[in-house]
């Protein structure tokens, strides 16, 4: 039986550069994945760090635009 986070929390980064906010990002990611939360992150299709700074089990719905989501 696969288990599933009772709780999901849904962020949006849709930067395609690595900064300061993705490292929040990625902190929070790593915080809540300890606390068992699932995260999806909608981030830029171009952005290509994401896989590198939060746990695999994070969703990434990679858009180019806000108007995607």
């Amino acid at each position: 039986m696969n288990a599933q986070p009772a709780t999901t929390c849904y962020q949006v980064n849709l930067q395609r550069w690595f900064g300061g906010g993705e490292v929040y990002t990625g902190f929070l990611t790593h915080a809540l994945h300890e606390l068992g939360w699932g995260t999806v992150i909608f981030v830029h299709a171009k952005a290509e760090f994401w896989e590198k700074l939060v746990p695999p089990n994070t969703v990434l719905v990679r858009v180019a635009s806000f108007a995607e989501i």
